[in-house]
């Protein structure tokens, strides 16, 4: 008799815990539901409303869309139709709420004469909300929103609503929108995999980057992959990339605060982390400084050193290649197993792009492959191959001005005064001789 009421108690226990693990009940789903259906039904009419020249009803239409989200300042959006009219230099800042996606992308130039529609409004199954931890997470709610007029576009959103209000809406297929659902889940195994990805595929992914730090300091879906130190530094890493390229104050002053607030078991000094924050572990090798010794090595996930540090300079793998500066002088390329994998050159390019990176000697420059067969020579005479960024490889001339190559050899401009980054609209600033500035993207 015992033994089975302990039985019953302990079915009652899994019961009572599975109920709180999985906290949304039906009625959550339903308010959900019909928090974005209204929210649709509003945007609907205000789009009405617009083409109608209503002034007075597009106001409150514009305080009922705000009621319904978490505020006209803290609700942001991504979606499809964002990203859009982002590329179309339309609502250019760094992310967009509900405030700025009413007046700067459904403005009056977009929306006369479009009509909107929303349907198939539903619960989202992509995530499961698997524990309570720090609140409940948000409810996910999926909706097909379709304009046409003269604007025809379809998507299919994700919307974010907890407690009754909107916090978030993004397009539903994009890795970042998955990795965060995830996190917002607590799925943190599929939320840390899909944040680091994101964070080595762009060099300007600084949100990814910080999840994957912040993931890596509270040890959240990252056990087994990496030892504790080599987390630790890795997410050190990260904080200096975006506290030296991001021109997001938010994200800036969150990294900050994550730099200030918790202690590392092992953090490189400033210069290795800069030099290091571009790719930190690509190829499973992670640069570090030996301080008593003054030279870089690379390590490997768990923290076992598998170069050792004999260089007096050295930089982050790339396409399976290091450049590294030895002892006596000697520049040239390592591979993961620090093999010399090609001859020593005068110069040599900091990283490898698409399996190509440059070199110089006795004054002539080359393209070369990861093999160091020769692909391109140079016509004009160098005196350096300096630091590259992404996509691009700058030569400095004999009369210190600069040529910018990309990786297929082609020179893109000639004589160049200076280049530099431009964090806030994350393009390459190549400056002129004659002051002429050009901005130009990049990536890895």
């Amino acid at each position: 008799m015992w033994n089975n009421m302990k039985i019953i108690f302990v079915i009652l226990l899994v019961i009572i815990n599975f109920t709180n693990i999985n906290a949304q009940t039906s009625t959550d789903v339903n308010n959900a539901v019909s928090v974005v259906t209204q929210f649709g039904n509003e945007i609907s009419l205000w789009c009405r409303d617009k083409k109608l020249g209503d002034l007075d009803d597009c106001s409150s239409h514009w305080y009922r869309l705000t009621a319904l989200t978490s505020g006209a300042e803290n609700c942001i959006i991504n979606d499809d139709l964002v990203k859009k009219f982002r590329s179309d230099g339309v609502g250019d800042k760094e992310k967009i709420n509900i405030e700025n996606y009413i007046c700067g992308v459904l403005d009056d130039q977009i929306m006369n004469g479009i009509t909107f529609r929303m349907s198939n409004v539903k619960m989202f199954k992509g995530d499961v909300p698997r524990t309570k931890k720090e609140g409940p997470p948000p409810v996910f709610i999926q909706a097909d929103m379709e304009f046409s007029g003269s604007l025809n576009m379809k998507m299919s959103n994700v919307f974010w609503v907890r407690d009754g209000k909107i916090v978030k809406v993004e397009s539903d297929g994009s890795k970042m929108s998955q990795a965060q659902r995830a996190y917002a889940s607590r799925n943190y195994e599929t939320a840390f995999k899909l944040f680091r990805e994101l964070a080595y595929e762009s060099f300007t992914n600084y949100e990814a980057q910080y999840y994957t730090a912040l993931m890596e300091i509270y040890k959240d879906g990252c056990k087994g992959i990496m030892s504790d130190d080599i987390r630790d530094y890795e997410a050190y890493v990260w904080i200096i990339h975006i506290l030296s390229y991001s021109n997001d104050k938010s994200l800036f002053q969150k990294a900050g605060s994550v730099l200030l607030s918790y202690s590392m078991s092992a953090t490189p000094d400033a210069t290795t982390a800069l030099i290091a924050s571009q790719k930190p572990m690509e190829s499973n090798r992670l640069l570090f400084f030996d301080k008593s010794r003054k030279k870089y090595g690379f390590k490997d996930q768990y923290g076992r050193v598998v170069i050792p540090c004999i260089y007096n300079i050295a930089f982050p793998f790339s396409d399976g290649r290091a450049a590294v500066i030895t002892e006596n002088g000697t520049k040239c390329y390592i591979d993961p197993n620090g093999n010399v994998v090609t001859s020593a050159y005068d110069g040599i390019g900091t990283h490898f792009y698409m399996g190509r990176s440059f070199v110089l000697t006795n004054g002539t420059a080359y393209l070369i492959d990861i093999f160091d067969k020769r692909l391109v020579i140079l016509k004009d005479k160098y005196k350096t191959v300096d630091a590259g960024i992404c996509k691009y490889t700058f030569l400095t001339r004999s009369d210190g001005l600069i040529d910018v190559y990309n990786f297929s050899g082609k020179l893109v401009f000639q004589k160049v005064y200076s280049v530099q980054i431009d964090t806030e609209h994350k393009k390459v600033v190549i400056t002129e001789s004659n002051g002429k500035k050009t901005y130009c993207d990049f990536s890895w």
